[in-house]
């Protein structure tokens, strides 16, 4: 299933953001800096964007976002440094 691969992947990105959290005491701002890179079946079907947020508090955050190739935007998977996720995760 290419979705729940998807979000495999975004959960892994999410764990990865932890460990270079506690290291630099900041967010990366990219797949590449975190040394991780989507596989080509997913490369194949979704694109990946990872940014970073500033909170109104002023703490760094971060998105993560599959946006699935050739579908409208109500695919579109995210989920964030607080944990919350798009509403069709869970579909």
């Amino acid at each position: 299933n290419r979705k729940a691969t998807a979000k495999a992947f975004l959960l892994r990105v999410s764990a990865y953001q932890v460990s270079f959290f506690q290291r630099y005491k900041e967010y990366a701002s990219s797949l590449s800096e975190l040394g991780l890179l989507p596989n080509e079946n997913l490369t194949a079907h979704y694109n990946f964007q990872l940014s970073k947020v500033n909170e109104p508090s002023g703490i760094d955050g971060y998105s993560i976002k599959a946006t699935p190739i050739n579908s409208d935007e109500s695919q579109v998977l995210w989920l964030d440094h607080l944990g919350q996720t798009s509403l069709n995760w869970n579909d």
